[in-house]
């Protein structure tokens, strides 16, 4: 998997060499994980938000907490700790607070499955 390093030279939320250790040098297996991620993910902030505005505080917890662990698992690890902050704000009630994300939440989803893209072409 080193070999493709290279392709990594514009790609700002993955971590390469995390990624090479949890993927074992894999690059089938992270291709795979990223086509997951892409497929369950694309649309998720259009799910959030619409819980968000029914205030349901749960399921707020739950598709961060989701998010979360799928940032995490296509080596988004700076992302998987932003949703990490989230997820305790949405165990504490503070949908305000997620409210006020929803626009960055939005974009971070949408930078990923651009870098995604790129690192399926």
């Amino acid at each position: 998997m080193k070999e493709k390093e290279g392709l990594f030279k514009n790609i700002k939320t993955l971590n390469f060499d995390m990624i090479c250790e949890n993927f074992a040098h894999d690059w089938d297996m992270f291709q795979f994980s990223l086509r997951v991620f892409k497929d369950n993910y694309l649309d998720s902030h259009k799910k959030l938000e619409e819980v968000v505005n029914h205030g349901e505080v749960e399921e707020i917890h739950r598709l961060i907490h989701s998010l979360k662990g799928a940032f995490n698992q296509v080596g988004a690890y700076d992302m998987g700790e932003y949703f990490l902050k989230l997820e305790i704000k949405a165990s504490e009630g503070d949908v305000s607070y997620i409210k006020d994300e929803l626009d960055t939440i939005k974009d971070k989803i949408q930078d990923l499955i651009k870098e995604i893209e790129e690192l399926s072409e």
